[in-house]
């Protein structure tokens, strides 16, 4: 009879078969550990919304709300509860509801019905472990018509599309108690709120959701005295109602280069950008006209010297973009000017400089659509003395920088074999800007 060992290798494969299973079954002990921990603080999260829920339904009718909430009451709007070694952050959320039994503001002079109870419990950093429970309240016998109005807000986006989940700030300090309160909109995009203090031009209101641009009222001010959208104001028994517009960032980026010859542009490139949305007006010191508009965005400054430039975390509007160096002169922007910023994109723009000069012209040739014509012949021709012409074509982009040229009466010649010619008599001095529309043949 032989006895015969384990081998070095026989013994290393058992030894790693082993640690296989000992890891397998190691993690499924993590992961179990983890559900049964996970079901623990739910369980006890859903506890501690059940006995908040009873407060409030112990509570008189009148005193259901929340500090700087509307309608207001005594209880706080969040707050923290320890349990078992771990903290729930609750939430206390309170507001009336417009029955639509006997009709929905404006046509019930009555919004606010009932009241909607509801208690949020989170725990951890994980958005998604939170419980929430609700229920309703109703007054005690008949509605009462009581002296406040209603707040009905909408959020939009840029096409006009309700915006669900942004977050609506409200505040208003010139109301006993002050109100402070943030809230979600709906699936429609709304936050309807009854039984709002009654305040002239008194409540603030402002939108946000992550990743989006911001929306707000504007409290009138020597930079802004004329705003568009003022603090809002609620009237007893009525419904003040009020649009906002947001939606996702979004970006420019900018490649700089020489116009002659074709090269990066390497030195300083500085100028400024600024939105075309207007969101009040400020009189002019130099009237005409007697006022002028004050811009959401810019003009903000921007240099740089990587021959390229991204600047994100943009609004989606209309900008602007101005050279500011004295050395040089913008010659090409393709695409072409302004820059139309469309929401959640990134908008890629060159720009061409050129050496300033005491005289230069810039030629836009666009078709009757707006669209750059490309292959247009574009001739400067001095009325003399001296006799003198400047040429050029365009191409895709449609543009054409002449510079050096001389100062005084020219004619502007652009021809195509598609469009008709177009002719302009012109008095060259300075840095000078011409766009031109070519009629189809």
């Amino acid at each position: 009879m032989f006895l015969r060992g384990f081998s070095l290798l026989e013994l290393l494969v058992a030894l790693g078969i082993i640690a296989l299973v000992a890891v397998t079954v190691l993690g499924l002990l993590g992961r179990s550990i983890e559900v049964l921990r996970r079901e623990e603080h739910r369980r006890v999260a859903i506890g501690i919304a059940e006995e908040r829920l009873e407060r409030l339904r112990n509570a008189p009718y009148d005193d259901l709300g929340t500090i700087g909430g509307i309608p207001a009451g005594a209880f706080l709007p969040r707050d923290t509860i320890e349990r078992n070694g771990a903290q729930y952050t609750v939430t206390t959320r309170i507001r009336f509801l417009d029955d639509p039994f006997d009709g929905v503001a404006p046509n019930d002079p009555v919004p606010n019905d009932l009241r909607e109870l509801a208690a949020d419990v989170s725990w951890g950093t994980n958005p998604n472990q939170t419980i929430t429970l609700a229920t309703l309240a109703a007054p005690p016998g008949l509605e009462r018509a009581g002296t406040t109005g209603t707040l009905r807000l909408r959020v939009l986006d840029a096409r006009a599309n309700p915006v669900e989940g942004a977050t609506v700030e409200i505040a208003n300090s010139d109301v006993t108690p002050p109100i402070a309160l943030a809230l979600p909109t709906d699936g429609n995009g709304e936050v309807t709120l009854p039984g709002a203090p009654p305040s002239t031009a008194g409540y603030h209101v402002r939108v946000t959701r992550s990743g989006h641009s911001a929306d707000t009222t504007v409290t009138p001010s020597p930079e802004v005295p004329n705003p568009i959208a003022p603090p809002l104001t609620v009237i007893e028994h009525e419904v003040t109602a009020a649009n906002f517009a947001i939606d996702r960032l979004a970006a420019i980026a900018f490649t700089f280069r020489k116009y002659s010859p074709d090269q990066p542009f390497r030195d300083l490139a500085m100028f400024t950008l600024q939105g075309q949305k207007v969101i009040g007006t400020r009189p002019n010191s130099t009237p005409p006209p007697d006022t002028l508009p004050v811009y959401k965005a810019g003009p903000q400054s921007f240099t740089t010297n990587q021959g390229s430039l991204t600047i994100s975390s943009l609004e989606w509007d209309t900008y602007e973009f101005r050279e500011t160096m004295p050395d040089y002169d913008l010659a090409v922007a393709d695409p072409l000017l302004p820059i139309e910023l469309l929401p959640g994109t990134t908008y890629p723009v060159t720009i061409m400089f050129a050496p300033h000069r005491d005289h230069a012209l810039r030629v836009i040739v666009r078709d009757a659509g707006g669209l750059p014509v490309d292959g247009a012949t574009v001739t400067l021709t001095y009325l003399g003395p001296p006799e003198r012409t400047e040429r050029g074509t365009t191409p895709a982009h449609g543009q054409v920088f002449l510079s050096p040229i001389l100062q005084g009466a020219a004619t502007l010649t652009v021809t195509h074999p598609s469009f008709d010619t177009v002719t302009r008599e012109l008095t060259v001095s300075g840095t000078m800007e011409v766009e031109v529309r070519m009629q189809q043949l």
